[in-house]
């Protein structure tokens, strides 16, 4: 009786103390499952937002650090690309316009000349 009773009170102790650390490791876990989601999908959108703004903005010079081989690392290393490729372009066009400039100015000091008024002796 008294072996029983024992077993009886070491249950009931025991499942007071089970479900408070089963909680305390529960909320444990969640909290890293927190963090662990923050970095490493919160965190590197927030990058490519950051600089999508900036490409938005006229900033080709942007790029993104990223050592990660998943889905997120691909995504930073087209984004450079595309980057890079704007970078590029406006590039040209800068050397274009100023080439068109340039011929623009030219054809108008030619032009000056010939329709000025004769020089009377």
């Amino acid at each position: 009786d008294t072996f029983e009773r024992y077993q009886n009170e070491v249950g009931r102790n025991s499942g007071v103390l089970f479900a408070p650390i089963v909680a305390l490791i529960s909320i444990g876990c969640v909290l890293l499952g927190v963090l662990m989601f923050r970095h490493l999908v919160v965190l590197p959108v927030q990058e490519l937002r950051q600089a999508t703004r900036k490409i938005r903005d006229g900033n080709f010079d942007v790029h993104i650090e990223s050592y990660r081989t998943d889905e997120f690392g691909d995504l930073a290393q087209e984004f450079n690309r595309m980057a890079s490729g704007l970078r590029e372009k406006e590039h040209l066009r800068s050397v274009i316009d100023q080439s068109a400039e340039s011929n623009v100015a030219k054809e108008l000091r030619s032009r000056d000349g010939k329709h000025s008024p004769a020089k009377k002796r």
